[in-house]
């Protein structure tokens, strides 16, 4: 498991994005005490699942562009 400043910086990602993805229930966290712990399998599933959106996304434009 992993904080959310961890999990942001394995991510590649600023931890704003991190909590965004939280609040989008894109990603779970687990609260002991006062801190949010990620799962590491989680985060991976995430960040695959938002390289695919972004490069769909851009596939798109090129072709559309064409």
């Amino acid at each position: 498991m992993l904080t959310v400043e961890q999990a942001a910086q394995k991510a590649g990602v600023a931890v704003y994005k991190l909590r965004e993805w939280i609040a989008e229930g894109k990603l779970d966290t687990s609260q002991i005490d006062v801190h949010h712990f990620i799962h590491e399998d989680d985060l991976q599933e995430v960040i695959r699942q938002e390289k695919r959106q972004f490069y769909d996304r851009l596939l798109n434009k090129m072709v559309e562009g064409e």
